[in-house]
């Protein structure tokens, strides 16, 4: 199981609500070959894939995942 620091404190991948998404849908400004380049995203939320940053989004950026998990 993936955690990571959010907002309200551990956030669980199993807590999340998983969206299938193309690659280029989810990819925006914030993020350049797989970074997050807002200063708020964790280095620990970063090592497991996900952002903390973009307000109830966690964006997966793990080797042939593709898909946006949005918290409940």
């Amino acid at each position: 199981m993936v955690r990571g620091i959010g907002d309200g404190g551990i956030i669980e991948k199993a807590e999340a609500v998983v969206i299938a998404s193309s690659e280029h849908e989810w990819q925006d400004e914030d993020f350049e070959d797989g970074t997050c380049l807002l200063s708020d995203c964790t280095n620990t939320a970063q090592a497991n894939g996900f952002c903390y940053a973009h307000g109830g989004y966690q964006v997966c950026y793990a080797l042939g995942c593709n898909r946006r998990a949005a918290v409940r």
